[in-house]
């Protein structure tokens, strides 16, 4: 089935608009999965949760007691049904690799890790033919299981 190129250029605007954190994009992939069986879920760059992520930078500070929003990301990862591409630079200085990683591993299948060069926000950018193509395969993949 050959897609036509501006629907691929959509997609793509679409992916790249909606799914930065897990933290923010999670409640909408349960949301989505509940009512759309064969759709994806997108997560880059994400962390295990606010308070793993605060304490890391602030080790003095009782972060468990301080957030008002948890963001728990590692609970959630595992409640999330639908495929799942994992897509994390070692170099990101914002959300540790580590954090990708482990969203990753407790995830449930089906799912793939790809590793993309660049910082947080800019991987689209650094490593795009990576990004772009892994991204491109995923769909590829996913789509052929429908």
């Amino acid at each position: 089935m050959r897609v036509p190129a501006e629907a691929k250029a959509s997609a793509l605007r679409r992916i790249e608009k909606r799914a930065r954190d897990v933290g923010v994009v999670e409640l909408f992939a349960l949301w989505r999965s509940s009512f759309v069986p064969d759709s994806w879920h997108f997560v880059e760059g994400a962390y295990t949760s606010i308070v793993d992520r605060g304490q890391e930078l602030y080790p003095f500070f009782p972060i468990a007691l301080m957030a008002t929003q948890r963001f728990p990301s590692l609970d959630r990862i595992q409640l999330i049904k639908m495929p799942k591409l994992f897509l994390h630079s070692p170099e990101d200085s914002v959300i540790p690799y580590a954090h990708g990683r482990r969203l990753f591993d407790t995830a449930r299948d089906p799912k793939q890790f790809v590793d993309v060069r660049g910082g947080h926000d800019n991987a689209y950018r650094v490593d795009r033919s990576v990004y772009y193509g892994a991204i491109a395969e995923f769909l590829r993949d996913t789509g052929a299981r429908r």
